[in-house]
């Protein structure tokens, strides 16, 4: 597969895995845009708005690249782009984290964390760093 058509793939995967289940935990699931912005009427998962806004580099990210690939020159904001959802995804994960610490009263363990975490988070982190490598392949 040449690099421009996986990156089409790893982006609409990026876009698509935003939707899945994040967390995942006695039958409570929250897809990336549930922990963002609420689900059932209730609010994000956190209390900062503007750094939970951040998140959305993820598919911001993604629809860069997408737009990117399926153009026929590059543009020098595309380079940014590439690093968009890796840094989405750093950022969701510390803030998940921290927050999930805060309710559980400091007795959350990263081995707890990542069993909570669901495929849709796993897919996002393996397709953000994909697509970074796919950037640097030749």
């Amino acid at each position: 597969m040449d690099k421009k058509t996986l990156n089409i793939v790893l982006s609409l995967v990026l876009i698509g895995a935003f939707f899945l289940p994040y967390i995942s935990f006695g039958g409570f699931n929250a897809s990336g845009f549930n922990v963002v912005f609420g689900k059932d009427g209730m609010s994000g998962l956190f209390k900062s708005g503007t750094l939970s806004y951040m998140c959305l580099l993820i598919p911001i990210g993604a629809i860069v690249i997408l737009f990117n690939s399926l153009g026929s020159e590059g543009s020098s904001m595309a380079d940014y782009g590439y690093w968009m959802p890796l840094v989405g995804i750093i950022i969701l994960s510390v803030l998940m984290f921290t927050g999930m610490n805060t309710g559980a009263r400091g007795a959350l363990t990263l081995n707890l964390f990542f069993k909570v975490m669901g495929y849709g988070y796993w897919i996002t982190v393996a397709a953000s760093v994909a697509v970074l490598v796919n950037k640097n392949r030749t």
